[in-house]
């Protein structure tokens, strides 16, 4: 699942935020990694809430996806994880 989504953000030319410290050193820009993708797909910011620690809190920005997407994603997401490594592509981009 990630490697597919992997391969559809390099052929969009979508790379992680480039950042510039206060000496100048540049770091980013990169593509994402497969921990990255986990990470960005499994925030539940995206549907309105914040979370601080283990807990999940109602935010005060609107959702950007439907419930029922992220809720879908993080099944596969789950999924992935119970069988570990295995065959390539299950069709994350199916579910979004």
């Amino acid at each position: 699942m990630a490697l597919q989504l992997s391969k559809e953000l390099d052929q969009r030319g979508i790379v992680s935020k480039v950042q510039v410290s206060q000496k100048d050193i540049k770091s980013g820009g990169c593509r994402f990694s497969r921990g990255a993708l986990y990470e960005l797909l499994a925030n539940p910011i995206y549907i309105g809430e914040i979370r601080h620690k283990q807990e999940r809190h109602p935010g005060q920005h609107k959702a950007i996806l439907p419930r029922e997407l992220r809720e879908r994603v993080q099944q596969r997401l789950n999924g992935n994880a119970a069988r570990g490594r295995g065959k390539h592509g299950t069709g994350l981009l199916r579910v979004l």
